[in-house]
């Protein structure tokens, strides 16, 4: 391969089936507006998850489901960004996404100290003898394991609505690497010149030709040293948005 497709030379046959997934724009827009407004849903849940187990299966449920909604709505424009990252649409529905994905992590942050609240006991006797509550047994046993590292609701919320900010950061450093950085073209024993992008970067690595993994992994590493200063303030903030939500990183 002498040359990089465009997306719009792709056979359809060969990208990803995004229909399955929406539809449209249009109707991603409207899974987009209708998992906002389920998130007002999640308050009539605060301070009732130890009235007993059948309101806590309800409140799993629910936050599940709306979970899976959220992520992908997500997912949608994250995805297709991926393979086309100058579709000025999609970075548009990227950021509305993101804000949607911190807004439902702060909605729902008060879940975790409330059954940390909760008679331990009584929690697990719960999640084991409750049918519908058997399913997150596991999860529950996992989250008074790590007790310590969970904060306090109202902390809690303000990492969730963090997410939205820091991931921005991973988005740029993506748009940098993935869109904006240029590598020389790789050449083979023969003369032939490759062009090296993301997306042929791996395969040309495991070329059987020598020069031909040579010159691709040079070509990509000199042109990530030469963008260092950038790629480093952006890894840093990285590291501080996973810090952020990783909970075992906590205080």
């Amino acid at each position: 391969m002498t040359s990089v497709p465009s997306r719009q030379d792709v056979p359809v046959e060969s990208t990803w089936d995004h229909e399955s997934v929406f539809l449209s724009f249009d109707a991603w827009r409207e899974e987009y507006q209708a998992a906002i407004a389920a998130l007002t849903d999640i308050e009539s849940y605060k301070d009732t998850l130890s009235t007993g187990p059948a309101r806590l299966a309800e409140w799993f449920e629910f936050s599940s489901g709306l979970a899976r909604r959220v992520w992908k709505v997500y997912m949608y424009p994250a995805l297709w960004q991926e393979c086309d990252g100058n579709h000025e649409a999609i970075k548009g529905m990227v950021g509305q996404a993101q804000g949607l994905v911190g807004q439902y992590m702060a909605a729902a942050a008060f879940a975790d100290p409330e059954l940390l609240a909760m008679d331990r006991g009584t929690l697990l006797q719960w999640t084991s003898e409750e049918e519908a509550l058997k399913l997150y047994h596991h999860y529950i046993s996992n989250l008074l394991r790590t007790q310590k590292h969970v904060l306090s609701a109202e902390v809690e919320a303000a990492l969730g609505m963090l997410s939205e900010p820091l991931g921005r950061v991973e988005s740029i450093r993506n748009a940098l690497t993935n869109m904006d950085m240029r590598f020389a073209p790789a050449r083979s024993s023969a003369g032939e010149t490759l062009p090296v992008v993301q997306s042929t970067r791996d395969k040309l690595l495991a070329d059987s030709d020598r020069q031909v993994r040579k010159t691709t992994w040079n070509n990509y590493a000199d042109r990530f040293l030469e963008m260092n200063k950038y790629l480093g303030g952006g890894l840093s903030g990285l590291g501080q948005a996973q810090c952020g939500d990783g909970a075992s990183a906590r205080l």
